[in-house]
This record gives C-alpha cells, sequence and structure tokens, in this order.
C-alpha cells in the first residue's frame, strides 16, 4: 500500500504517478523491503503554484524541489521523522511523518508576507514581469504572476499595476498585519487582435492589416494586434501579394476584440512536379502562356491569377522530357500535379569498321583492305592534268583526269534495349576525329547507306556494297565530336547492322570540296574517343 498524506486531494493522482514512473526496478510496495522512498510537491497556499528551489528537511537529508515544485528521498528506513521547510519567503513549515511504506506528502506553503496576489489578464492567463507598487514598495511578477510584499504598511493603500501592452490598474486595499490575498486583472491595450488565414485554415504570414491609419504585418502564425483603436465602425483591410485584397467594416469597443481574416488565394493552379521513382523534383518551371513558377525541393508549383477557359499547361527541366497537357480553368483553385519521364542514355561501341580507298593512278588501292586501320580517311577528288603523248613524229597534248576516293564504313551495334517500346526516343552515332585538313570550301559530309553486308576483314573497294545516299551534313566543327542521328536507321531499317558510308563529295552540286577527314577506328585503344552509338530512352 501507500501512505499519503495530502492536504490538496486534487494532486493524489500526480503523486501517484511519480511513484509509477519515478520509481527505479522498484514496484510500489516492494515485497521485504526495509528501505523506502518518500516523494511529494511543495505547493503555495491558496494559489495551488509549485514552490521551486526550496529546501526540504526529512530527519538528517535535505533536498531541493525542482522547477515543479517536486522532491524525493529515497532509502528511507522506516520510522518516525521530522519535515521542515525554512526559507525567508514562507513561514516556518513542521511536521512529523512515520514512514512504513512507499510515501506520497504533499508540503503547503504560506507566504511570509501580509499582502500577496495573483496577476492574470482577461482571458485567465498569468502575467509575469507585471510591475506591482504599494506605497513606496514595488514588486515584479514572478512566472506564475505573483506579487509578494512582506511588510506592506498596515492601513488603506493605493495599490498601482503595470505591464507594457495592457491598461494599468490603480485601486485601493486595505493591508493588516496578517496574510492578505489580492489579485488584480489587467485589460489589453490591443483592443483588436486576430490571425490572418487562408480558406483551407493555414496562417499567412507578411499579410498587412490596417485600420485607422495604422497597420501591423502578420508575424509566422498570421497573427496581428492594434492598441488603442478608436471605438465604434472601422474599416479593416489586408493585402498580401499572393492573395486577393479583403476589406470588411468592424465593430469595435473597449473591450477586446478578436476577428480572424479569411483571404482567397490568387493562385489558382497548384501542384507537384515528380519523377515516378526518384520523387519531388527541383527547378522544373511549369508555366501557362507567360505565367511561370519553378518548383522547389518538394517540387511544389502554384501559379496565380490563370485566366479562365482552356489553356496549356507546360512543364520543362533539363535531362527530362516535356511535358505538355490542356487543362481546363474553372473560377475555384485547382491541383495538377505532373510526373515528368527522365531521358536516359546507353552507351553501345561500335566493333566493325573500315575503309575502302579508290585512286585512279594506284591499282593496288582498289583490291587492298583497310579494315585494321585506326584512322578511317572520308574524302573524294577529282582533277585534270595536261599529259604530252609524241604522236606521228610530233607532241600532242591533251587532258587526263584523275580520281581519288576514299569511304569510311561503320557497322550499326545492336542493343539489348527493345526500340519497338514507346520508351525509345533515338541514337546517335559519335564519331571523333583524327587528322583534319581543311580545304577553301565548306565542310560537307555525305551520308549513305550499304545495301548489303559487309566484313571489316574482307572489304575492298572492288568488293563494296552498293550504297545508297540518304542526307548530308554540313558545316560540322570537325574539332568536336561528330553526331549523327541514326534513329530512323534503328527504327525503319531491318538491315540496320549494314551501317553508314561517309564521304565528302566532289562534284559540282557539292561546291567541290577539297576538305580531307580522317575518323577514329574501333582499332583505338582509348575507348573515349571510339565510335560509339548513344541510345536515348525515357524512363
Amino acid at each position: 500500500m501507500i501512505i499519503m498524506k495530502v492536504k490538496n486531494f486534487g494532486l493524489m493522482a500526480f503523486i501517484a504517478a511519480l511513484f509509477i514512473f519515478g520509481c527505479q526496478k522498484k514496484s510500489i510496495e516492494p515485497q521485504g523491503s526495509t528501505e523506502w522512498r518518500v516523494m511529494g510537491k511543495a505547493e503555495r497556499f491558496s494559489f495551488g503554484t509549485p514552490v521551486r528551489d526550496v529546501m526540504v528537511t526529512l530527519g538528517d537529508d535535505s533536498c531541493l524541489t525542482d522547477t515543479a515544485g517536486v522532491f524525493s528521498f529515497s532509502n528511507i528506513t522506516p520510522g518516525k521523522y521530522q519535515v521542515m521547510v525554512k526559507t525567508d519567503d514562507f513561514k516556518l513549515y513542521s511536521d512529523s511523518l512515520s514512514v512504513a511504506q512507499n510515501t506520497a506528502y504533499i508540503i503547503t506553503l504560506q507566504d511570509s508576507a501580509n499582502l500577496v496576489g495573483q496577476v492574470r489578464n482577461l482571458a485567465g492567463a498569468n502575467v509575469p514581469g507585471a510591475v506591482v507598487s504599494i506605497g513606496d514598495g514595488v514588486d515584479t511578477t514572478d512566472i506564475d504572476g505573483i506579487y509578494r510584499f512582506k511588510s506592506a504598511l498596515s492601513g488603506k493603500s493605493s495599490i498601482y499595476c503595470y505591464f507594457p501592452g495592457y491598461y494599468p490598474v490603480e485601486d485601493t486595499v486595505t493591508v493588516t498585519s496578517n496574510y492578505r490575498r489580492r489579485d488584480l486583472t489587467l485589460q489589453s491595450e490591443f483592443n483588436l487582435v486576430g490571425y490572418v488565414r487562408n480558406r483551407s485554415g493555414l496562417p499567412i504570414s507578411g499579410a498587412i492589416v490596417s485600420i485607422n491609419g495604422m497597420a501591423d504585418t502578420t508575424n509566422e502564425t498570421g497573427y496581428y494586434e492594434f492598441a488603442l483603436i478608436p471605438t465604434g465602425n472601422q474599416t479593416i483591410t489586408c493585402n498580401q501579394p499572393e492573395y486577393y485584397p479583403f476589406q470588411d467594416t468592424i465593430a469595435l469597443t473597449a473591450q477586446q476584440k478578436t476577428f480572424i481574416i479569411l483571404m482567397g488565394s490568387k493562385y489558382n493552379l497548384v501542384g507537384y512536379v515528380s519523377h515516378a521513382i526518384e520523387g519531388p523534383i527541383k527547378d522544373a518551371v511549369v508555366s501557362v502562356g507567360n505565367i511561370s513558377d519553378t518548383t522547389g525541393e518538394n517540387g511544389y508549383y502554384q501559379l496565380a491569377l490563370v485566366p479562365r477557359g482552356r489553356q496549356v499547361l507546360k512543364c520543362k527541366k533539363f535531362n527530362y522530357f516535356n511535358f505538355i497537357d490542356t487543362l481546363d480553368i474553372t473560377g475555384v483553385p485547382q491541383a495538377k500535379n505532373i510526373v515528368l519521364r527522365k531521358i536516359m542514355a546507353d552507351t553501345v561501341y561500335v566493333t566493325e569498321d573500315a575503309m575502302i580507298r579508290y585512286s585512279s593512278d594506284y591499282d593496288s588501292y582498289r583490291q587492298t583492305n583497310y579494315g585494321q586501320d585506326v584512322d578511317l580517311g572520308t574524302y573524294s577528288n577529282e582533277w585534270l592534268t595536261k599529259e604530252y603523248y609524241w604522236v606521228d613524229g610530233q607532241y600532242d597534248e591533251m587532258y587526263v583526269r584523275h580520281y581519288f576516293d576514299e569511304n569510311s564504313l561503320f557497322k550499326l551495334p545492336q542493343f539489348s534495349y527493345s526500340i519497338d517500346t514507346a520508351d525509345y526516343v533515338g541514337a546517335f552515332l559519335v564519331l571523333n576525329f583524327s587528322v583534319i585538313y581543311y580545304g577553301t570550301y565548306p565542310s560537307i559530309m555525305k551520308v549513305s547507306e550499304p545495301l548489303t553486308d559487309w566484313s571489316e576483314d574482307e572489304i575492298t573497294f572492288d568488293n563494296r556494297p552498293g550504297f545508297s545516299h540518304l542526307f548530308d551534313i554540313y558545316n560540322f566543327t570537325a574539332e568536336d565530336e561528330l553526331q549523327i542521328d541514326v534513329s530512323s536507321f534503328y527504327r525503319t531499317h531491318s538491315a540496320f547492322t549494314h551501317g553508314i558510308v561517309l564521304n565528302t563529295p566532289s562534284s559540282e552540286a557539292y561546291l567541290y570540296t577539297d576538305s580531307r577527314f580522317y575518323i577514329i577506328s574501333s582499332e583505338c585503344s582509348d575507348k573515349t574517343y571510339a565510335p560509339k552509338v548513344i541510345i536515348m530512352y525515357a524512363w
């Protein structure tokens, strides 16, 4: 059992809880124990507030009360003890306590002052820090709003109380040598207070509330306050850039009035931008016409004053596919979440490439295989030379046409990724140049398609397959990578493994380019520069 000696039975449950949760590795009533625990609380007479930092003595032991007024003694042997509290602020407390079990004990201390009281506002909340004066004596209320005068002069005196933001209170009080309690109530100078919230009830910070030529800006909780506003009907307004302006008329009296302002958001289209797997996407730009917003860390966007009617909603983010949709904008706020698909890329290296070469002056070029060369040429040229022949006893001159042609062939690798799915986007053949000879005309590269299969170890100019010209690449910069769009090869050409052929044209139709380029082949040991195909798909 627990022996409880209390003078305030409303605290019995509190003390019982102290035993249940405060004892470590001990039951409330351990079997066979010869040492017990005494716990309790020191409270102020008449007020019931905790008395903090006073020394409680139990026999030869003593301890200070904590911030809740609680004290505790452990390992107390059975017996009769003297409980004592001696302090200048309270009358001496002395009592005897018999300990035979775990014991809960309440100490009620009465002020040694002859005038005490508590200062509260009209809402019943304590007002700590209020200044109270009587005669020449001055005191400041403590954390519980309590003031005390230890030796107030007997008789009728004026008592005065002040705290910033409240109207001062002045009254009379009759003081005797005996204990007297006199509470005081302060009325706030702020006769208009309130909160600014959105239609969902969430606080709006940074809103400017104005009334009678005065203005206040709401804090993070949406709170505003005004002091000493004249009584009667007053016009109140509220403005915040993200919300529609608010205006109303309210009736004020000398009593404090609480007024809640509800504002409608200008943002009539909001939502989140995210990836289906990776979650929120930051820095995505969402727009309707010229109205736009950039998403934050959580992917949230909000668009203000989007016109009613059918509108086109767009979303862009680097390394993601653009989003576009149509919405019917109404007169009420709408939410539209956007899911973006990421642009992904896989790289597959070219493993088979070759060069074929033809020269009208050297027949050996026609039968030579250049499949193992590190540099593959792309060049085409023709020229005339004047030559003289001895004919019928005299020299005769004639013009001889010469031809030189180099073509580079690249087989396009197969992908493990299925290009038949809707996620496939496209593919690019990426090439790097090793040697560049610039001519006097613009750079042009002819792109053709081999019509039959070929092998890099066997192909020569004589056994080459037929070529079908596809398109040309103009004014490329050979110092950088050459990227050739081969998406259509993978989409529509069943024989894409035949690859492509590159050379520079020489006919007048191509303005006769005399530039010559050598492309690094798959024989290069540095894969950074080796030919490769990059496939892109949505994820």
